[in-house]
């Protein structure tokens, strides 16, 4: 395996040419890392090297080897190569979606929490309550894919001071003279 990798094995092609595509596996082994762990375990897995084998030298699980053969004899090398997209994408689901509006159309005292606004980290642990495990960043897309913004509040000074207006008048009056 480790003289594939470097290209010194000339004679592989006559060694495997039962197996399909063979000419695409050849070149994903000097891909990326990634393609290359699946070429090179499937040609292992087909040149009769054990898997145990195959999965200490490409540090992978035996179910991962074992999901890379399976892949390639459905489908050959497309299947193999293929991107998986995730099977349930959660800021598409409308039913996560309706939770995350609920929550949010619910001032945050309705919840036991002291806050006039929500945060997110306040309502991913709300829904977390609610059964519905949301990392930040898809509570975020959801409510970026509605069309709505998530926006700072503005920091304000104030002063419980009776005369404030007066001194701030007289410190902009002052700033105003000044040259």
């Amino acid at each position: 395996m480790r003289a594939l990798l470097q290209g010194a094995v000339p004679d592989v092609q006559n060694e495997l040419r039962r197996v399909g595509k063979l000419d695409k596996l050849l070149t994903a082994v000097k891909g990326r890392l990634s393609i290359r762990n699946k070429a090179m375990a499937v040609l292992a897995r087909a040149r009769g090297i054990r898997q145990s084998y195959v999965c200490s030298f490409l540090y992978v699980s035996p179910k991962t080897a074992t999901r890379y053969w399976k892949d390639y004899q459905r489908g050959g090398t497309a299947a193999l190569f293929a991107r998986k997209p995730s099977a349930r994408q959660k800021f598409s689901d409308s039913r996560i979606q309706e939770a995350v509006f609920a929550l949010l159309h619910s001032p945050p005292s309705v919840h036991g929490i002291n806050r006039a606004t929500w945060r997110l980290t306040d309502l991913q642990m709300i829904l977390r309550t609610q059964g519905q495990q949301l990392s930040k960043d898809v509570i975020r897309m959801i409510i970026k894919q509605a069309g709505y913004k998530w926006r700072n509040a503005r920091v304000v000074l104030t002063s419980k001071d009776p005369k404030y207006r007066l001194k701030v008048d007289t410190i902009k009056e002052i700033l105003q003279q000044l040259r």
